[in-house]
């Protein structure tokens, strides 16, 4: 029995001792390879396993295959994220963005959009249906449809075409661009709100070191203001300054010459949810007076339904919650909602992160 195993055991030493020789006549012919072949402007003919397709690569020069098989693994790392894979598939993308055309732009972007997916819990899935490879220029443009659940709720479904260009510096493929588009959208408007908003994180960045803090609570700007560390901010109108006369600070409220944002809060009732009518009672006692002066009272804010306001605000506080001022409204920019308001989110996280 011990000659029988240690027979085993030497026959399983000489096979590990001839995979390791060949590895190692592998490595130095590819060593060889490089030193030679690469060097040179010749075409040199890939098969890899695993990939039925035989393609090329020169020194500034791919194979369509060649792009269509390196498209088609990007848009799948890009194309297919979750909270729990967005960091990773990320990385790698990112970690083929380089050369001497590669933009660190295109890197924050990326890393911003995995923080976006893993913040909101996000999974995300692209089904491809078509390739569209221009070798002259080096790009690959992939159709399909994503998909994007929040938890477990679909939130939307619908075309998306991933755009990828590359650039080969001695033999080495790189990502140069890596975005999406969707049908629909005007191709122009769609170029220029990215240039718009490229330049607006670039003027967000320069000025950091400017701003104290971007600050997420009441508590925490009145907070700053007692502490004498913020003197001006841009604020809530009326929270805020209902929020610092609780702690007795000299601080009035102003709109700049140029104007300021405007929203409007809303209660709805989502589709299918269970106890609608209790819902349609909540919303209307928020409408009535009660409720309107309730939420005015303490949050500062203006009420939405004029005539109710009246009954518990005097003629100086509806003048300076400006209540029926029309002139008022005019000079706000009311917010709307981006169509990609991912891409505006990812815009928001990239330059909170930069240093």
């Amino acid at each position: 029995m011990l000659y029988d195993k240690w027979i085993r055991d030497w026959k399983t030493a000489l096979a590990e001792n001839f995979f390791l020789r060949s590895l190692c006549l592998f490595l130095a012919i590819g060593l060889i390879l490089n030193a030679t072949v690469f060097k040179s402007n010749d075409r040199v003919v890939i098969v890899p396993p695993q990939v039925t397709k035989q393609f090329w690569i020169e020194s500034k020069r791919a194979a369509p295959e060649y792009l269509e098989q390196m498209g088609m693994f990007f848009a799948m790392l890009g194309g297919n994220l979750s909270p729990e894979n967005a960091e990773y598939n990320v990385s790698l993308l990112i970690h083929h963005i380089g050369g001497s055309s590669g933009t660190s732009d295109a890197k924050a972007d990326l890393a911003a959009q995995a923080l976006y997916i893993k913040k909101n819990n996000i999974t995300q899935s692209f089904y491809p249906s078509a390739v569209n490879v221009d070798p002259e220029y080096n790009t690959v443009t992939i159709e399909g449809e994503v998909i994007r659940n929040i938890g477990t709720t679909k939130i939307s479904r619908e075309k998306m075409f991933l755009r990828m260009k590359f650039y080969l510096e001695n033999y080495k493929l790189w990502l140069q661009e890596f975005y999406t588009e969707y049908p629909g959208r005007d191709k122009k408007a769609a170029k220029e709100e990215r240039e718009e908003l490229e330049k607006a994180k670039n003027k967000l960045i320069e000025q950091k070191p400017l701003v104290r803090k971007y600050w997420t609570t009441a508590g925490e700007l009145t907070q700053l203001m007692a502490s004498d560390e913020v003197w001006i901010s841009y604020t809530w109108g009326g929270l805020m300054l209902n929020e610092a006369k609780k702690l007795n600070l000299p601080v009035a409220e102003f709109m700049p010459k140029e104007g300021a944002d405007g929203w409007v809060d809303n209660w709805m009732i989502v589709k299918d949810s269970p106890n609608q009518e209790c819902a349609y009672k909540y919303i209307n006692f928020m409408m009535s007076p009660k409720g309107q002066c309730g939420v005015s009272t303490v949050t500062g804010y203006s009420a939405s339904n004029p005539v109710a306001a009246k009954t518990c605000m005097s003629a100086e506080e509806f003048a300076a919650k400006h209540q029926d001022d029309v002139a008022y409204v005019k000079q706000l920019h009311m917010w709307q909602t981006p169509e990609r308001i991912e891409v505006y989110t990812n815009v928001w996280i990239a330059v909170n992160a930069a240093p």
